[in-house]
């Protein structure tokens, strides 16, 4: 029965010792047990290890931490050194989930961070203050583990600071040096006031500043009566603030009063590496900000502001293709911002950079709905400039005119809004290498949907009216981001007598009447934007003058544009008579292009100064290519080809030439018959080759002929012909010569010289050249040249 008695007591004692014994070292040491779990907290907050010389917490004297270092894990290097932390709080609000900072003093802070991605190896650290390798993404450093509130601070000191910021790409850096700042008053019911300074060193210069400020106003639900200012001074930029949340309620009152003045180029040098700009970037100019809200009567404000810049200068690679130039720019606002309606009525946003200017209204309302006009005027020089910031243009074109345009701007922002209107261009002027255009109006209509939500924008309709060309764009869709791509439906009627004067066809070539095009494409955003395009359709020309030869009713039947490669034929009329081609090119090599060409029995007839050429002609260009589009630069050093080429039922008439040779051979008459002429070519090393064992024939009455040789680019000549002369059909003049011989008599003639200075004379026979009167027949083959080449 004892025992029972006891039990209870022993069982009592025997737990209720340890936890006295841990009661009585948490009131009177509570530091042998928490100064590890600070530890273990400052490690989970800064992402490191942390190492201290002494922790020490105290229910009456709170935390005090000297000598603390907080070191990479992985690396083992400082991220952070401070000479001493001390601080207190409020112990029985603690306990119940709330903190309240007493005091809190942090005495000579160290560190740099580093920012960006490093180019190269990762540079040294500065004046031998530790590094900020990276910044971990870590959780609230509060205490409450349900809603989140903001500790209450009384005061909180950072004395004589350092701290750095390196940027790895660029190898700029800004340093913060004797950074001191006093907080205090951050409690419901208080009065928060901040002073701090320190200098600022960067882009080979210091810089003072100066911050400070108070509000009132606070409580435990937010910033319902908030009043305030603040106020930050420096040797680049002076900002000031005043809110006065209680004017809501007092109309005429300023809610918000705004001033911002600074030296832009001041501010990049002090502040590259915290602003993370460009390698080799450069900005200058002047900016002056000053924004006001004022409270009205039936609960609304009114925002108003005027912002300016002078002599703005922008070159941040990376971001803009070109820098960014403007002598004078300014931006005018006013808008009502209504709670009771909540809505933002647009009144007035100006904007007036240079030549150009874009007014803006409309009312915003606090769902995203949107509805507003848009108006544009510009110089068109300008916008191209302005637009060569974000891709750079051809200096081989250039526009002028006048640009107006009107917009609706309305959907839900956040979801899909649709931009709809009209663009006009007074007195256009396009200049294209030597070649202008002009046009006393174009007119550009679109209606665009953008759906933020997916990136992407729909095209319904986008046509445009201009003498040169009238284009229409539908069923179109650009979807932006990662895997960009890109579909729509085109069609282009062009004036090719305008289009021609801005191509740089040979003079023997000329486009007439109209072009057209009909196509579907799709693609991805790449750069080429060619680079793996589809593109099926028709494109169409009425007529290519080319000597005599009249191509019309041009079709390309298919064509197709994928992973950079081009494929399309064509249908034509060539003088009236059906012929086909086909054209190939791949676009990521300069580009290298193959074509064939097949015509056959196309009619042909070419005047000449001293006569008539005339025949049905087949041809067929087997295989031809090379690489590039310029024929002087690249193409005709590349071009390749195979081919035969055949002229039947064909004529050489009206000539003295013709005329002295017939008399030779024993004929009558003016016209020489060509029953055939057949050969095969070869283009290669800028020249056309007929090949000796595939010689040009030429077979007809009264004789037959074998040419073989070559003719270059440049008009240079080097054939040899062999003229074949039936017996019977042997003049008087030269039975005297050839009547001994037995098989058919033969000349050999030798071409030379060039297509404007041709050279013809008898090769390897001085007898029979001094026996005929060949001056005045080789004048006349020499002007037949001349006028087929010329």
């Amino acid at each position: 029965m004892r025992l029972k008695k006891l039990l209870p007591v022993a069982v009592g004692g025997g737990l209720g010792g340890p936890i006295l014994i841990f009661v009585l070292i948490m009131v009177f040491y509570p530091n042998l047990l928490l100064s590890g779990i600070i530890k273990k907290k400052l490690e989970t907050e800064f992402g490191g290890k942390v190492e201290a010389e002494k922790v020490f917490f105290g229910w009456k004297n709170g935390i005090e931490i000297s000598n603390l270092f907080i070191k990479d894990e992985k690396h083992d290097k400082p991220i952070l050194k401070v000479d001493s932390v001390y601080l207190k709080f409020a112990v029985i609000p603690f306990l119940k989930d709330k903190l309240i900072i007493q005091r809190l003093v942090v005495n000579r802070p160290e560190m740099v961070i580093y920012r960006g991605e490093p180019d190269g190896q990762k540079g040294p650290s500065l004046d031998g203050a530790p590094e900020l390798e990276h910044t971990r993404k870590r959780g609230s450093a509060g205490f409450s583990r349900g809603k989140h509130t903001f500790p209450e601070i009384i005061e909180a000191v950072i004395n004589n600071g350092t701290f750095i910021f390196t940027d790895l790409s660029s190898g700029e850096s800004t340093k913060l040096e004797n950074f001191n700042v006093t907080l205090t008053g951050l409690r419901p019911g208080g009065t928060v006031q901040i002073n701090g300074e320190c200098d600022i060193i960067g882009g080979g210069g210091q810089d003072h500043a100066v911050i400070s400020g108070d509000a009132s106003g606070f409580d435990s639900a937010g910033f319902t009566a908030l009043a305030g200012k603040l106020v930050f001074k420096s040797g680049f930029v002076d900002a000031q603030a005043a809110v006065d949340m209680s004017g809501l309620t007092n109309p005429g009152t300023r809610i918000l009063d705004v001033s911002l003045y600074g030296d832009i180029q001041k501010t990049a040098n002090r502040l590259k590496a915290v602003l993370l700009l460009p390698k080799d970037s450069e900005t200058r100019g002047i900016i002056d900000s000053k924004a006001s809200a004022v409270s009205q009567s039936d609960g609304s404000m009114v925002l108003e502001g005027k912002t300016s810049a002078s002599d703005l200068y922008l070159k941040l690679p990376f971001y803009l293709v070109e820098p960014v130039s403007l002598s004078r720019s300014t931006l005018s606002y006013q808008v009502d911002i209504s709670p009771m309606e909540m809505n933002a009525d647009i009144k007035k946003f100006v904007l007036n950079a240079d030549d150009t200017n874009l007014d803006l209204s409309g009312i915003v309302y606090s769902d995203g709905t949107v509805n507003a006009e848009v108006h544009l005027s510009a110089l068109l020089e300008e916008v191209m400039v302005k637009l060569a910031c974000f891709c750079k243009p051809s200096d081989k074109v250039n526009l002028a005119g006048y640009l107006t345009s009107d917009m609706n701007v309305s959907g839900i922002l956040g979801k899909t809004v649709t931009l709809k209107g009209a663009s006009r261009i007074k007195d256009l002027g396009l200049e294209f290498k030597s070649h202008r255009y002009t046009d006393p109006e174009v007119k550009i209509y679109h209606d665009l949907d953008y759906d933020q939500e997916n990136a992407a924008i729909g095209i319904k309709k986008m046509e445009s009216t201009l003498g040169l060309l009238a284009l229409n764009l539908t069923q179109g869709l650009v979807k932006l981001g990662e895997n960009g791509h890109y579909q729509g439906k085109l069609n282009l009627i062009s004036d090719m007598e305008e289009v021609n004067k801005f191509l740089d066809l040979p003079k023997t070539i000329s486009l007439k009447k109209t072009g057209t095009v009909n196509l579907d494409f799709k693609g991805y955003i790449t750069h080429p934007f060619y680079n793996n395009l589809t593109a099926r359709g028709t494109i169409g020309v009425d007529e290519v003058i080319y000597e005599n030869y009249a191509v019309t009713d041009i079709k390309v039947k298919n064509l197709t544009l994928e992973n950079n490669r081009l494929n399309t034929s064509l249908d034509m009329l060539v003088n009236g008579v059906p012929a086909n081609a086909v054209f190939n090119a791949n676009l990521a090599d300069g580009p290298h292009i193959e074509a064939e060409l097949h015509a056959a029995n196309v009619p042909v007839t070419q005047v000449l100064e001293r006569g008539t050429i005339s025949g049905l002609v087949t041809l067929n260009i087997n295989k031809a290519q090379g690489k590039g589009i310029d024929w002087d630069k690249r193409l005709k050093k590349t071009l390749t080809a195979t081919g035969d080429i055949k002229l039947e039922n064909g004529s050489l008439s009206s000539s003295k030439l013709v005329v002295s040779l017939l008399k030779h051979f024993g004929q009558q008459g003016n016209a020489y018959n060509i029953e055939s002429l057949t050969t095969d070519f070869d283009v290669h090393d800028q020249t056309l080759y007929t090949p000796k064992s595939q010689k040009f024939m030429v077979v007809g009455a009264p004789f037959d002929m074998e040419l073989s040789g070559s003719m270059g680019f440049n008009g240079q000549l080097d054939y040899l012909a062999t003229v074949f002369i039936p017996k019977e059909n042997v003049g008087k003049d030269l039975q005297a010569i050839f009547g001994a011989m037995q098989n058919d008599p033969k000349i050999t003639l030798k071409i030379t010289g060039n297509l404007s200075e041709p050279k013809v004379g008898i090769a390897g026979d001085a007898m029979l050249e001094n026996l005929l009167d060949v001056k005045q027949t080789f004048k006349d083959v020499e002007s037949i040249f001349k006028d087929i080449f010329k």
